[in-house]
């Protein structure tokens, strides 16, 4: 009978990035992910850190964040779907959602001895987003507010912002035919114009046409006034509040 082995700890994995990806290769629920996941995984971290220990904290924070109950079963869609790229921005997007949703955990904890462990959960989750897709726009400004209002480091915030717009500026260059449906999506919903514009017909026509009822119409309907409706004006609020100058 062969001897117990405790899989490793994200966090024993390694400090550099080879060594990290070899472990993620060998271990249960990874292991049968094709080899260019772990390659799109490297090239983003890379992309968003540019730097080599970054990127192995990083991918660390990828094994934790999707081990949890939430995510582990993501894997093996991503292993066997027909477009895989498709999986991880799907995934990216959840990952997001997941953060914002304990982010209010944090909020609740914020004198509590749990804020620091909440608060690292809701970080670990929006790197991860980053390290499935580079374009998650929101991660970023996310993440910049994030240091801003509850770490208050504005040294750091800035830097979310500033890799906010790089990640931005190559989207709009990049060439489509390379991204997938969703980043083409995000790539469309850059410009605040288009998406008040959007909202402003939504407001128009929905109540003609719809049947649902109006408590649950105004639910979905989007509110224009309620903040930012883009990745866009919200890093330019937080910039703002940094006294960077607005990018023309």
């Amino acid at each position: 009978m062969l001897p117990f082995r405790r899989q490793k700890a994200p966090h024993e994995l390694g400090e550099d990035v080879p060594t990290v990806i070899s472990e993620l290769k060998a271990r249960k629920h990874w292991k049968s992910l094709p080899p260019a996941v772990f390659q799109r995984f490297t090239d983003n971290a890379n992309y968003v850190f540019d730097d080599s220990r970054a990127t192995a904290v990083a991918l660390r924070w990828l094994t934790f964040t999707l081990e949890l109950k939430s995510f582990r079963g993501r894997l093996q869609e991503i292993a066997s779907a027909e477009c895989w790229s498709d999986e991880l921005s799907t995934l990216s997007s959840n990952l997001h959602s997941f953060a914002l949703a304990y982010e209010k955990a944090v909020i609740s904890a914020r004198n509590d001895r749990d804020y620091v462990g909440a608060l690292l959960i809701v970080v670990r989750a929006l790197t991860s987003s980053l390290v499935c897709n580079r374009y998650s726009l929101w991660s970023y400004t996310t993440l910049a507010r994030i240091s801003l209002t509850f770490r208050e480091n504005r040294e750091d915030a800035a830097l979310w912002c500033a890799r906010y717009r790089k990640a931005e500026s190559d989207l709009l260059t990049v060439d489509e035919s390379t991204l997938d449906d969703y980043t083409r999506a995000v790539r469309e919903l850059l410009y605040p114009y288009k998406v008040r514009q959007t909202a402003k017909e939504m407001q128009r026509v929905l109540p003609k046409h719809s049947r649902l009822p109006k408590h649950l119409l105004d639910k979905y309907l989007p509110d224009l006034d309620s903040g930012p409706l883009t990745a866009r004006e919200d890093v330019e609020q937080i910039e703002a509040m940094l006294g960077i100058q607005p990018v023309m």
